[in-house]
C-alpha cells in the first residue's frame, strides 16, 4: 500500500516537473506607424542561453521558454525601435503583448540596400519549369531576339525595394551574385512583375506579330513602353518629354510622401525606331528613385536613384576595386521656366563623368504595391529561406 501511494506521489512530481519544463510561450507584435512589420528579428536571452526568431506577416514573435529572467531585444538593418528592449521573469504562463514600436526607418540608400552585384547576367534567364517563361522563350526565339547575356534591372530594383520596405532579411547572395536558385528566381518573378506579369503577355505578342498597340491607362508598362517608342513624337505636345512632365510631378510626390519610386528610363528616341528594329530597342532601363534635389531657381532637378547597373563597388583602372559609386548616380533634369522639361540625362558623379540622354521617364506602378504586405511583394519560396 505504501508502495502504491509512493509511485503516486512521484507520478504527481514528475508531471508537474514536466509541465515546468515545457514553459509558456511569450510573444508580442512588433509594428513601424501602427502597421505590422515581417522580418524584424527578436533575440532572448537569460544571460547563459540565447534563442532568435523573427517576425511573421503578422508582426508576431513567439518563443516557447522555461521560467527564469529573460531580456527580448528586436534587431533589423532597416529600423530602430522606441524600446531597446524589455527584460522580466517570463515562462511561468503564457504572454502575449511584449510588444515593440519600430519610430525610425534608415533611409533607403544604395551602396547599403542595393545589391551589390551587377546587372549582367547570362545564360537561361527563365526559372526551371516557369510556364510564361517558356512562352516568352518560344516568342524571342521567332522574332529572332534571343540574347547570351541579359538584364534583370527591373527585378533588381523590386527586389531591392521588396528587402527594405518589409525588413525579410537579406538572403544569401545578396553581397555576391546569384547564377541560380531562389534569390535568382524572385528577381525573375520581379522583373516579370515590373513588366506587367501574365497581363502583358498577349498584347506584347499583338504587338510584336500584327504591330498593333491598344494603349490606354490599364495598359501594363510594358505596353506603355512600346506605345511611347513607336507613336510617340520627339518634341511638343504628346511628346516623351511632355508626358514625362505629368510624371515627373508623381513622382515628386511621392518622394515628397517618403516613398521610394520605382521607375522607367526611356534610353531611344521615338524617331529612331520603327516596326522593323523594335525589339532592338527593347533595353531600356528600370531604377529606384529615393530622394531629389532642386537648385535654387528650380530649373535643375536631380533625382537620386539606385541603378544595379552600378553596385557598392565598381572597377576603377587607376585605383582598382573601390570605386563608390552605388550612392553618385543620379538623373539630371533640366526644366525651363513653365517647368517644361527641356531636356534628362542620366549622370554618374565620378571624377570623369558618365552621362546617357535620357528620352523619357514614368513610374512602374506594377511594382509599388502595398510597401507592407510581404505576401505580395516576396513569395513565400524565398522568405522562408532565411
Amino acid at each position: 500500500m505504501q508502495i502504491v501511494k509512493m509511485n503516486k506521489l512521484c507520478i504527481i512530481l514528475m508531471l508537474g516537473l514536466s509541465i515546468f519544463l515545457q514553459g509558456c510561450k511569450i510573444s508580442g507584435v512588433i509594428t513601424y506607424n501602427d502597421v505590422p512589420v515581417n522580418g524584424i528579428g527578436v533575440s532572448i536571452t537569460n544571460g547563459i542561453l540565447t534563442y532568435h526568431t523573427t517576425t511573421d506577416s503578422t508582426g508576431r514573435y513567439t518563443f516557447d521558454l522555461e521560467q527564469d529572467n529573460w531580456v527580448i531585444t528586436p534587431f533589423n538593418h532597416v529600423y530602430t525601435f522606441l524600446t531597446e528592449n524589455k527584460f522580466g521573469k517570463w515562462g511561468d504562463k503564457d504572454v502575449d503583448n511584449i510588444n515593440f514600436e519600430a519610430v525610425n526607418k534608415e533611409p533607403f540608400l544604395p551602396s547599403k540596400h542595393g545589391f551589390r552585384f551587377s546587372n549582367s547576367f547570362s545564360g537561361e534567364p527563365f526559372p526551371r519549369g516557369e510556364q510564361s517563361g517558356k512562352i516568352i522563350a518560344r516568342l524571342l526565339k521567332l522574332i529572332g531576339a534571343e540574347t547570351e547575356t541579359f538584364g534583370l534591372c527591373g527585378g533588381m530594383s523590386a527586389s531591392a525595394l521588396d528587402f527594405y520596405m518589409t525588413g525579410v532579411p537579406r538572403p544569401e547572395g545578396y553581397y555576391s551574385g546569384p547564377n541560380e536558385g531562389e534569390l535568382y528566381n524572385e528577381l525573375y518573378y520581379r522583373q516579370f512583375d515590373s513588366l506587367g506579369g501574365q497581363k502583358t503577355v498577349g498584347p506584347v505578342i499583338n504587338i510584336v506579330l500584327n504591330h498593333t498597340i491598344n494603349y490606354n491607362e490599364n495598359s501594363t508598362d510594358l505596353v506603355k513602353l512600346a506605345y511611347w517608342l513607336i507613336q510617340a513624337p520627339d518634341d511638343g505636345e504628346g511628346s516623351m518629354l511632355d508626358m514625362s512632365k505629368t510624371e515627373l510631378h508623381s513622382i515628386l510626390n511621392y518622394l515628397d510622401n517618403g516613398e521610394i519610386v520605382p521607375i522607367f528610363m526611356v534610353m531611344h528616341k521615338s524617331s529612331e525606331v520603327n516596326w522593323d528594329n523594335f525589339m532592338s530597342h527593347l533595353n531600356n532601363h528600370q531604377v529606384l528613385v529615393y530622394d531629389y534635389e532642386e537648385d535654387t531657381d528650380q530649373s535643375v532637378i536631380h533625382l537620386n536613384i539606385y541603378d544595379p547597373h552600378y553596385p557598392y563597388y565598381h572597377f576603377d583602372l587607376n585605383k582598382g576595386m573601390n570605386k563608390y559609386w552605388a550612392d553618385k548616380v543620379i538623373i539630371e533634369i533640366k526644366l525651363d521656366s513653365n517647368r517644361d522639361i527641356v531636356y534628362m540625362r542620366h549622370l554618374i558623379e565620378t571624377g570623369m563623368p558618365i552621362t546617357h540622354q535620357v528620352h523619357g521617364i514614368y513610374i512602374s506602378r506594377h511594382i509599388i504595391g502595398d510597401p507592407h504586405d510581404p505576401t505580395l511583394r516576396i513569395r513565400p519560396e524565398i522568405s522562408s529561406q532565411f
